[in-house]
């Protein structure tokens, strides 16, 4: 009978637990949070968020994509989210998402996907060089539809080898959705600052400068917004 308890108490603390809840996306879209704990020596939780759509107006399919993000609606037949440090993209009537930022890499470095704060529009950013994959001297900016057709493309420059950016993304947006870029001095024990540029539809403009900044006043939003005299927000 002891060891009949024993073995017991060992099988209750391997079993596992879990529950999930369902969030309405788009009524062909569902993004479930699973999560699981079991008992004893092993306990903990563990939620992890999966993504389904409807299949031919009956079925739900859960799509394959791992380590995904929270989904952010685009219009009512399109969804994009991150999934594994990539960007992916679903429409309404798909299996399986595809790449929302389809093309080459630099140096094995992520392709940044960000939304602008109205929505409907997406920005794909991709270093394209510098010396290393997390030190950028120039990018590829693109901006797409809900269908993936570029609506506008530019490449911005830091046109210096000792100026970078400060991230290889989109760092802000303005309420006209105006995407904007940070550069940085590489050394920041040479000479401090950073300079903001924007991705406009005319083209890439130098918008602003703010000298002798350390990396903590460059990366402030309401700094910016006061040089501009707009609102910016994080992208």
């Amino acid at each position: 009978m002891r060891r009949l308890g024993a073995a017991l108490v060992v099988a209750f603390a391997l079993l596992g637990c879990s529950s999930h809840v369902d969030r309405t996306v788009l009524p062909w879209l569902t993004a479930r949070t699973t999560t699981s704990w079991s008992f004893g020596i092993f306990s903990g939780a563990a939620p992890r968020l999966s993504l389904h759509v409807k299949r031919y107006g009956v079925f739900w399919h859960e799509l394959g994509d791992v380590g995904v993000g929270r989904p952010v609606v685009l219009d009512s037949e399109t969804v994009v989210f991150w999934a594994s440090g990539s960007a992916r993209l679903v429409r309404h009537g798909d299996a399986e998402s595809s790449a929302a930022c389809p093309g080459p890499s630099f140096r094995g470095a992520p392709i940044s996907m960000t939304v602008p704060p109205s929505g409907g529009i997406y920005d794909c950013s991709t270093p394209i060089a510098g010396p290393a994959a997390a030190v950028v001297t120039a990018m590829r900016w693109r901006r797409l539809d809900p269908h993936g057709r570029v609506l506008q493309e530019l490449t911005l420059d830091t046109e210096a080898p000792d100026v970078v950016f400060m991230r290889p993304s989109v760092a802000y947006y303005d309420a006209t959705g105006i995407a904007y870029f940070v550069t940085v001095n590489r050394d920041w024990r040479a000479s401090s600052g950073c300079t903001l540029l924007a991705a406009e539809p005319e083209g890439v403009r130098r918008v602003a400068s703010r000298p002798g900044l350390t990396s903590a006043g460059c990366t402030d939003p309401a700094g910016w917004a006061r040089v501009l005299g707009r609102a910016l927000s994080r992208a």
